[in-house]
Parts: C-alpha cells; sequence; structure tokens
C-alpha cells in the first residue's frame, strides 16, 4: 500500500486470502465491461467501483469500503486557475467514460468546450500531461495520490466536488460470495 492507504491491488489480495480464493489481475481497460449485466470471467472485481442504483441494478455489491468524492486535476500552466464550477466551464475537460466524473462533466459542469471522454485513465493522464485537456475530472483520492507522486506532471488539484461516492468490490448478480 502506497503511504499507508490500501490500494486495490492490496486489498484485492487481502480479501481472497480471507475467502480462499486465487488471484488473477487483470487490467480491463472499459470500466463499463465491470459492471456490465450477465455473467463475467471473474468472480469478484475491486477497481474503484462506487456503487450507484444502475449498477446495482446488473451487479451485487459488498459493504462499502471507501467514501470519496471527485476531484478536478489541472494540467501544467493553465491560467487562470479555476475556482468554481463557473471557471472549470471554459476548459477543455476530460472524464472517464461511464463514470461519476464523466456524469458530473456533463450534467454539472455543463462545459462550453468540447470535453474528451476516455475510457482508460492512463490515456487520460496522457492527454492530460499532453496538453489535450486542460483539466480532468476524476476520484478525489487517485488524483491527489497521482498529484503527490508526479507533481513536476500535473498541475495543481483545485477542487473537490462534493458526491460522497461509496466505493464497493463488485459481484455477479446472485453471487454466493
Amino acid at each position: 500500500a502506497r503511504r499507508g492507504a490500501l490500494d486495490d491491488r492490496t486489498l484485492a489480495v487481502q480479501v481472497a486470502r480471507r475467502l480462499g480464493l486465487r488471484v488473477r489481475f487483470q487490467n480491463e481497460s472499459s470500466f463499463s465491461r465491470l459492471v456490465r449485466s450477465g455473467p463475467n470471467d471473474w468472480d469478484l472485481a475491486v477497481a474503484q467501483i462506487s456503487v450507484t442504483p444502475g449498477r446495482a441494478r446488473r451487479v451485487d455489491f459488498s459493504t462499502p469500503y471507501l467514501e470519496a468524492d471527485q476531484g478536478v486535476l489541472l494540467r501544467l500552466g493553465v491560467k487562470p486557475m479555476p475556482r468554481s464550477i463557473v471557471g472549470l466551464r471554459k476548459l477543455v475537460l476530460c472524464a472517464q467514460r461511464g463514470t461519476t466524473g464523466g456524469a458530473i462533466v456533463t450534467n454539472r459542469i455543463k462545459p462550453t468546450r468540447k470535453p474528451l471522454f476516455l475510457d482508460d485513465l492512463s490515456v487520460l493522464l496522457y492527454d492530460l500531461f499532453a496538453k489535450r485537456c486542460d483539466a480532468l475530472v476524476f476520484d478525489a483520492p487517485t488524483l491527489g495520490v497521482l498529484r503527490r507522486e508526479a507533481p513536476d506532471r500535473y498541475g495543481p488539484l483545485v477542487g473537490r466536488i462534493p458526491t460522497r461516492e461509496r466505493y464497493a468490490i463488485a459481484f455477479e448478480k446472485g453471487s454466493p460470495l
């Protein structure tokens, strides 16, 4: 775990050990595949999945293990620094498709410039670094860690958008786990 925080990999190993399961780590580039209806090739998914009514209709969830808000991470050199939702509207925003951050960009911030929605967080981070977007809206704890680990790569974490999202482990509907 990084600096005392429980990361997804550590959490998955600890849960698997307690349940007597084998762990297979797989990088899923499309978040929406983790919360789709129907059979999956996994028994449980640990991937910062927030509990929403729509997702709860497609998968079952564990007791939440983390509550967090969304954050706004700027690219280096953005001037003037936005101080409100209104200030964010003038920027090119990026967010992960199918996530709370994406919904906030569309429904709450309502930018005047076309936002960039992608499936893969690593691509979004590269696009922020490469100046294809001005700010990334994503889980605040994750953005805080990224900013702390690479302060020369990203601009400041300028805000928190309260959502009180609860993250939980996802299971196939009806799973005995």
